[in-house]
């Protein structure tokens, strides 16, 4: 009896440590759910960079707001119009050429079905003119799953300050 006790203790201890062992992020229904976020903002900037309005203002929520990094804030409505279509029609027209960054300090939270995605990019681009541009830029954005897909429903970006000396945030 006392062996039988001890085997079952041993095999409970085994298991104990058996799931520490395992990484304590390795929820699977998370993991999923994170890889679906993450697929659907790398479709949504393939498109953006691509000019695609079609795709984006599909991924764009209808009651989506931004805010620039100037703090305007704008509407799908107006988004669309003032700032997506114009650009869209620039890089299609080869008078601005975007590069698709891939952002750093890229983190994904979720909350059911809402997911917000924090991270730090650099733009890079240039105009007709061969001139290059680039700048840094932090930015969250909030991402909302309905009828199965998921949409971008708000985006805040900032510009980095040139001397920022804190490059990424830790928990």
């Amino acid at each position: 009896m006392n062996r039988q006790l001890l085997f079952c203790v041993f095999l409970l201890t085994l298991g104990c440590l058996a799931s520490q062992a395992q990484s304590p992020n390795t929820n699977p229904a998370k993991a999923y759910a994170e890889s679906e976020v993450q697929k659907a903002s790398d479709t949504f900037y393939r498109a953006f960079y691509a000019g695609d309005v079609d795709t984006v203002e599909r991924m764009t929520r209808d009651d989506y707001l931004q805010t620039d990094v100037y703090g305007n804030v704008q509407d799908k409505t107006s988004w669309l119009a003032e700032y997506y279509r114009p650009l869209a029609e620039r890089i299609k027209g080869g008078g601005l050429k975007l590069d698709n960054p891939k952002p750093s300090d890229f983190r994904i939270r979720l909350y059911g079905n809402v997911a917000v995605i924090t991270g730090r990019t650099t733009l890079k681009g240039s105009v007709v003119s061969g001139q290059a541009q680039s700048r840094d830029l932090r930015f969250t954005q909030v991402w909302v799953k309905t009828a199965g897909k998921w949409q971008r429903g708000v985006y805040h970006n900032a510009f980095v300050p040139e001397s920022s000396s804190n490059p990424s945030v830790r928990d």
